[in-house]
């Protein structure tokens, strides 16, 4: 399959090099003690469950069963407050946050998440007071140092939560696609002086990268991060990010995303994000989680005020392809406006329409987009352009279509340039003298047939090549030949399933040709 996006096993401990874990205070504890009484729910314990293998919406389904079960539940309330607040909904986790303080386990950090929130929408007293709560509170040597730093910044008069002024930076795309590194023009801003590293809770100081060209990579669908801008603070976690999934670190890359949607909130690169954290989910083969994520944003504000909605939009194509959703996926595909800055190119939008259509089974669709998606596919992409018109041809074929059929495997002989592509190209050699055969123009064939064992003398299909060659001898009353070629397939091929086969075709020759001089 062109998409394959198969999970990849995660290591629990892997970590950027440059980099301790992030403190998250999400499932912090003031003890190890066993839950006791309501916090021993199943309902609920499910629920923790769930969240800690990142399955945060199903981990809702049951939090709500917690709270059916036993009302103003104190942990239920906070562990949805978190949910919420990783999502991005602000309002419903300030709800549930300030109902979950009793909570004996972890309900501390509610103040800490309060504290974030507050200081987001400017308001600096609340925030003051929440991070003081949480210091009282807290035995997290990490989350205390955190607060202490947020609390330093707000009395400095620095956490008023107001966004930072978009930067001229030029915009990027980066994935992984072709491994190719290429570079676009630098940013007037990326000469300014050196800026802060970023500082998710717990986190050191990160030297800054060194200056150079925003990195552009294969834009195929491959693998699909955005990073609107990077010379603000939030710009270098969403490069460590970045380099973090490009090593397969997902977990670590799952991290930082979710610490930067919390702490730069409002920014173009926090609302980035989301995009890169379901792309991520996407690479991992988890389809329902990108798509919930990808769903919640684009449905979450006017369409009009959506950054990033075209990307949002064909990663959204990808769950549903991932989920055998044809339909869903053509659908996703063709809101899209192919080209723009945060999309995917034409190309690649027509390219994803082939699968859409193949999922369908609609043959009149997808004959109508492959020629579609081969005329939008760039010479430079040769393999892509050999792939859509041979399955152009071997739709033609299915249905009868036999003319139409060979002038496409001919089309797609002539971009058979390279040695890579030898696989491709003897492949469309061989259904074109098999559809020759087929059409019983048998000295066409035969010479295509042997042009093929001259090019590829050794090739696995080659007694299926000389028996077809016999055969034609046979249809043309050469049974001299004939007979030849079918011992040549017995003799040089004994295990193959053709040389059974024309043995059996031998005998018939040599009675049709006794046969033939008794009539004489």
């Amino acid at each position: 399959e062109a998409f394959k996006n198969p999970r990849k096993e995660i290591n629990s401990e892997t970590k950027t090099e440059a980099q301790p874990r992030a403190y998250s205070p999400g499932l912090d504890s003031v003890n190890g003690r066993g839950p006791q009484g309501i916090y021993a729910q199943t309902e609920f314990q499910h629920a923790v469950k769930l969240y800690r293998e990142k399955k945060s919406d199903s981990a809702l389904i049951w939090l709500r069963k917690s709270l059916q079960k036993s009302p103003n539940h104190p942990g239920a309330y906070y562990l949805g407050g978190v949910i919420r607040f990783e999502k991005g909904d602000m309002a419903k986790a300030i709800f549930n946050l300030k109902r979950s303080t009793q909570y004996p386990e972890r309900g501390f950090n509610a103040y800490f998440y309060m504290g974030l929130i507050a200081m987001k929408q400017g308001n600096k007293k609340a925030a003051i007071e929440a991070f003081e709560k949480y210091l009282s509170l807290s035995p997290s040597a990490l989350g205390k140092k955190q607060a202490e730093n947020y609390l330093a910044k707000l009395k400095e008069g620095k956490g008023e939560g107001k966004p930072k002024e978009k930067s001229k930076s030029d915009s990027l795309i980066i994935g992984n696609g072709n491994k190719e590194i290429k570079t676009v023009a630098t940013s007037d801003s990326a000469s300014e002086g050196k800026k802060e590293a970023a500082q998710g809770p717990g986190q050191e100081a990160v030297k800054e990268e060194p200056k150079a060209s925003p990195l552009v990579m294969g834009r195929n669908g491959d693998f699909f991060f955005i990073v609107p801008d990077q010379n603000p603070e939030s710009g270098l976690q969403l490069r460590r990010a970045y380099n973090a999934a490009k090593e397969e670190k997902f977990e670590s890359a799952e991290s930082i995303l979710k610490e930067l949607a919390l702490n730069f909130g409002g920014t173009d690169n926090a609302e980035a994000s989301i995009i890169d954290l379901a792309a991520v989910h996407l690479k991992l083969g988890l389809w329902k989680n990108a798509e919930n994520r990808l769903n919640d944003y684009l449905h979450g504000a006017v369409k009009d005020s959506i950054k990033y909605r075209d990307a949002a939009q064909y990663l959204l194509a990808l769950a549903d392809l991932g989920n055998k959703n044809g339909e869903a996926a053509e659908k996703d595909l063709l809101k899209i406006k192919g080209g723009t800055v945060f999309g995917p190119s034409q190309e690649e939008i027509d390219f994803r329409l082939v699968q859409a259509s193949e999922l369908i089974g609609d043959s009149k669709k997808q004959s109508a987009y492959l020629e579609r998606a081969i005329g939008s596919a760039s010479l430079k992409n040769t393999p892509r352009k050999i792939e859509l018109t041979q399955k152009l041809a071997a739709l033609f074929a299915k249905y009868g279509s036999v003319d139409k059929a060979l002038d496409a495997y001919r089309k797609s002989l002539q971009w058979c340039n390279d040695s890579t592509l030898n696989l491709s190209c003897t492949f469309a050699q061989l259904k074109v003298a098999d559809l020759l055969f087929k059409k019983k123009e048998w000295k066409n064939a035969f010479n295509e047939y042997k042009q093929f064992t001259q090019r590829y003398p050794e090739h696995k299909e080659s007694a299926w090549v000389h028996y077809q060659m016999a055969n034609i001898y046979k249809a043309t009353n050469n049974f001299e030949s004939a007979l030849n070629e079918y011992k040549r397939v017995i003799d040089n091929y004994p295990d193959s399933y053709w040389a059974s086969q024309a043995k059996w075709k031998r005998e018939d020759t040599i009675w049709q040709k006794e046969y033939e001089e008794v009539l004489d």
